[in-house]
């Protein structure tokens, strides 16, 4: 492992790169660090993973040089082949570009989840029906994997549909799965052909527990986007019959947490220190009681504040980047 640990290049100008990006090989201006993500990666306000990775202290400088693929919202069939961002991902897995890749970084499944946009919108198991207007209709999309009642019921697991939830994390893995087939059959063919001394080091992650409060992106006192949880699990009945004076909220908390952890397993599945992919395993760093203290980890329904994702990486990646040799 020590020949890993010495991989990265020189620290760039740029600490985050996007397609825009200059590179300049001559003069060491290239990224070393290969990341393709959702709204984790992309969320603006200095809030997300690759914003607390570049200002953490304990990273090494010459591994805060990262390319960045993927959008705000992205699902991971948008990675898959024949997604929005594959075209994307495929050239940088040509050997002219993926030998200066030391990592990659993969974050997706939490849009997945949530809405109906990806090819498991399809499913009939899903079963959308036809809201009557826009709101439920971004509720019904928004599905958790729920079964489309869920009044009467007082045990968060009995919320999840096993049928829609079996479809969903299986579109996910399915996803997951070949993007990392990619990733290592070009770690492997440039190993083969010399253009690459080491195997690339893969880092995956699960999400937080969110709070599903009802809250979205805002900026100032205008809410742009989401919520998220809340209009999918209200369009569901998630707490309804329960006993006078129940915990609604917290119920919906439980609820996200089944599905999170299913989601968690899902991921998980992949780790394999053997080939290099490594799992962050972050649920449970952020603060999500419902007391007002929460706020403080949690932007939104679906999003840390940037506090939030510095504890995310110091308590969560961090020991993961120090075994790969990528922070001290």
């Amino acid at each position: 492992m020590l020949e890993l640990r010495l991989h990265c290049l020189g620290r760039l100008e740029i600490p985050i790169f996007t397609k825009n990006s200059p590179w300049d090989t001559a003069k060491g201006l290239i990224p070393t660090i290969l990341a393709i993500g959702d709204s984790w990666f992309w969320y603006p306000k200095q809030n997300n993973l690759l914003t607390a990775w570049d200002r953490n202290s304990s990273v090494k400088n010459d591994c805060k040089s990262i390319y960045l693929l993927g959008y705000n919202g992205a699902d991971v069939a948008d990675y898959a082949p024949g997604g929005k961002y594959s075209d994307d991902l495929q050239h940088e897995l040509t050997q002219v570009q993926f030998q200066y890749y030391s990592a990659f970084v993969l974050s997706g499944g939490g849009n997945d989840a949530v809405d109906g946009r990806t090819d498991h919108a399809a499913d009939p198991a899903f079963g959308y029906g036809q809201p009557s207007n826009q709101a439920k209709m971004d509720a019904a999309r928004m599905v958790l994997g729920l079964k489309d009642d869920c009044t009467g019921i007082t045990n968060p697991d009995e919320c999840i549909d096993e049928v829609k939830v079996d479809a969903l994390l299986r579109s996910i893995s399915n996803a997951v799965g070949s993007v990392l087939h990619d990733v290592l059959w070009a770690s492997d063919r440039d190993i083969q052909s010399g253009s690459r001394r080491y195997p690339i080091q893969i880092f995956l992650h699960a999400y937080d527990y969110p709070v599903p409060d009802g809250r979205g992106f805002a900026v100032g006192p205008l809410t742009l986007i989401g919520p998220w949880l809340a209009p999918a699990m209200q369009a569901r009945n998630v707490g309804k019959g329960l006993p006078p004076g129940g915990d609604v909220l917290g119920f919906g908390c439980a609820v996200a947490r089944a599905l999170m952890t299913r989601m968690r397993t899902t991921i998980k599945a992949y780790e394999n220190p053997a080939r290099n992919i490594f799992f962050v395993d972050s649920p449970g760093a952020l603060n999500c009681t419902l007391s007002g203290a929460y706020k403080q980890d949690w932007d939104n329904e679906m999003h840390p504040t940037g506090s939030g994702f510095d504890k995310i990486f110091q308590t969560s990646w961090l020991p993961v980047l120090k075994s790969a040799g990528l922070a001290t």
